[in-house]
């Protein structure tokens, strides 16, 4: 039986997920990086390669991708502790960013433990070790 590739995803589609995920990917970005300037950036660096790539993977893939996406933009590996959202959520704030942004990933994207896993670069175990 011939499997035929999956067809290229419509502009359309990817547009409407990206406005799905905005909110909950400001929100995600502003905690992890204390600064509404650094989150704006990697959201829409995150977005623009997000576009860019999504015709690479199956729909059902598309929200782990983007949280990968947006967690490997290098402003979300640090927190400006100065900048004008570092009031955002103090108690997760105050969290290494590896397990915060583990955390974000569960209480702000939605994500099950496997795909936040997935999106940290972990396996489940090591996730589950990072949140607790």
């Amino acid at each position: 039986m011939n499997r035929s590739p999956s067809p290229t995803p419509q502009p359309a589609a990817i547009a409407a997920f990206l406005r799905g995920v905005d909110r909950r990917g400001r929100l995600l970005a502003l905690v992890q990086t204390g600064d509404s300037g650094a989150a704006q950036t990697a959201l829409t660096v995150a977005a623009k390669v997000f576009a860019a790539d999504a015709g690479q993977w199956p729909i059902a893939l598309w929200p782990m991708q983007y949280w990968r996406l947006l967690l490997s933009v290098p402003a979300m590996g640090q927190r400006n502790a100065g900048g004008d959202h570092g009031d955002l959520l103090p108690q997760i704030a105050r969290l290494a960013p590896p397990q915060r942004a583990a955390v974000l990933l569960h209480l702000v994207a939605g994500l099950e433990d496997g795909d936040a896993a997935a999106a940290l670069g972990l396996d489940v175990d090591g996730y589950q070790q990072r949140i607790r």
